[in-house]
Parts: C-alpha cells; structure tokens; sequence
C-alpha cells in the first residue's frame, strides 16, 4: 500500500533551507504570489522589534513562515522602519501568505512580529542590513550552478547527504519520465535532492522508501531548479527508489528500471571531485 506524503512548494523550499539557519525564527520571501520565485529568507530572533526587509521595495509578492510563536503574528510594512500601510498575516505559527490581494503586493519595505498585537516596535529598530544585530538575510542561491554541465541525460537528480546540501553523494542522468528508477545507492545515504532546470513543466518528483516504487512516497514541489530536504517529510534517510511523473499518479506506466546494473537509461555518476562542477 503507497501513502503519501505532500509538501507544498514554498514550505518544501523552507524545509530545505531553514535547517541550516541558526535563526530562532526563518521568513522566505518569493517574487511571485504562487511561491515560485525564490528571493532568499531572513533569520532572525526578536519578537516586537521592526526589520528591514533587506531586499530592494518592489521585490516580494509572497512569504513562508513557520515555527513563531503561537500568539505572535507577523506585520508587513510599506515603509521603512515599520512605519505608513502594513497588512496582518495570518495567525498561524506556519503559513503561506500572499501580498497579492493586500494592497501592498511588491511594496513591503520592513515587517515585524508582535506579540502584543500592536503596530509599533517596543523592541527596536533595525533600519539598515548592514547595521550589527540579530536579522541575517540569505539570498537565493542560484541552484542551476549545482548541476554537472557535463551530463548527456535528459533529466539529472544530485543526492545529498544533508539537508544543507553540502554534503555530496553522487548524480543520476535519465531519460524518461513515469518510470521508475533505483537510487543506486543504500537505504540511509540521502537527505537532500537538487534537481536540473529541464524537467518537463508540469512534472513532479517522487520518492519512495521502497524499491520498485512502492510504499510510502513524498511528492516535491512542482518546480524546476529546487533543493529539496527529506528533513520534514517522514523519509529523511528512507528513500530506495524515486519517478518524475508527467500523469500526476503513482505508478510507473512506462517500466522499473529495480538495479542500476541492468542496461537501462539510468547513469549512476558517484562523487569524485566535484569542484569543478560549481
């Protein structure tokens, strides 16, 4: 029996990114509504103190939270300093939310969390990234940089040990979607998948903790181009077999592809020196 286990885009990407932030709380910020266009994420550790954005007015349609306070919510302003229009996210310690409707979509300057339920910062005023305090901002990382140019496949997965995706496995080439393929490597290794810009539009990932594509599965977010953490999803460290499906089902129609020692379109490239490849 298969179950399955879905995240969505923008909390997939922040389980992927947010493990290695040391942060106590983690904002994602998207360029889109849909939380596609990944800007980069802010980190930081004070309730009730004003943040500025660090990213240029204009930037950010979209955020991703998750683990603030269950009685705090987040405040979005159009000036700087928390000051003028601000629109209230959701109260929820976990949330997708988008600027799109609120009237201040591509105009956010600053943000803050209070837990007071008040508008003006008790706790101070960051005004400026580069002034000494608690905000750290990570820019996106352009994830396309992460695969071997030199791969004669059509699709390429990279493995990772960790969910930082600093620590790698090897990379798999293959040619065809809605099959299903081995991980060509043991039960346990990975934690993190980054996968090329090519895939078909449409098509999604998905991760099995049995061979043959079959048991319990994770589905990735259906986006081009992401690091991918296993962290969140019940497989970190479980995952044997994995399909990049077009049909939006389960099961591989178009073949198994059990070991990457039978002939097949599967090629296994493991880690050597990868420095060249970055």
């Amino acid at each position: 029996m298969k179950h399955s286990i879905t995240l969505t885009a923008g909390l997939a990407t922040l389980a992927a990114n947010s493990a290695a932030a040391s942060s106590a709380y983690t904002l994602m910020m998207y360029k889109d509504s849909s939380f596609e266009g990944y800007v980069g994420q802010l980190g930081f550790d004070t309730t009730d103190r004003c943040y500025s954005l660090c990213v240029d007015q204009g930037t950010v349609s979209g955020f991703v939270w998750d683990g603030i306070p269950k009685d705090a919510t987040f405040l979005f302003f159009g000036g700087a300093g928390c000051e003028g229009t601000f629109v209230t996210g959701p109260k929820k310690d976990n949330a997708e939310f988008s600027l799109a409707a609120t009237g201040l979509n591509h105009k956010v300057s600053s943000f803050m969390v209070t837990r007071k339920g008040i508008a003006t910062p008790t706790r101070g005023i960051m005004r400026s990234c580069d002034e000494p305090s608690d905000l750290v901002y990570k820019p996106n990382r352009d994830t396309t940089s992460w695969i071997n140019p030199a791969a004669s496949s059509d699709y390429t997965l990279m493995m990772y040990k960790d969910s930082s995706f600093e620590d790698y496995v090897g990379q798999l080439g293959f040619d065809t979607t809605d099959r299903c393929y081995s991980l060509c490597v043991d039960q346990g290794v990975v934690s993190g998948f980054v996968w090329s810009d090519d895939i078909p539009k449409g098509a999604t990932f998905l991760f099995f903790d049995e061979p043959e594509c079959e048991g319990t599965f994770v589905t990735g977010p259906k986006k081009s181009s992401v690091g991918f953490s296993l962290v969140a999803t019940g497989l970190n460290y479980k995952v044997s077999s994995f399909m990049l499906t077009t049909t939006g089902i389960d099961t591989p129609t178009k073949g198994i592809v059990r070991s990457c020692d039978e002939p097949s379109d599967l090629v296994y490239k493991p880690n050597q020196d990868t420095t060249s490849w970055f």
